[in-house]
């Protein structure tokens, strides 16, 4: 097993209440190669509510779209169109 975290395999951020996000990547050796994003979201302040999600690629690319357009409506009134036109 392989977990990466931090540029460019991964990312790490510390957010504004403290929690720390990793964002990584996870690959078995089997047969069949098994590939997972990882993201290990740290606990609160008081140490309580550690995560750890292990998500397909699909997945990690749905709650990406997710997160980008919440993002944007917050940051700009509403969702942004991304990539080629």
């Amino acid at each position: 097993m392989l977990e990466r975290s931090g540029s460019p395999e991964g990312a790490a951020l510390t957010t504004k209440c403290g929690r720390q996000i990793a964002v990584g990547r996870m690959q078995l050796s089997a047969p069949t190669p098994i590939g997972r994003v990882t993201l290990r979201v740290g606990p609160d302040g008081s140490g309580r509510g550690e995560a750890w999600l292990s998500l397909t690629p699909t997945e990690a690319n749905d709650l990406a779209r997710a997160l980008l357009a919440q993002g944007d409506v917050l940051a700009f009134g509403a969702v942004r169109r991304r990539g080629p036109r």
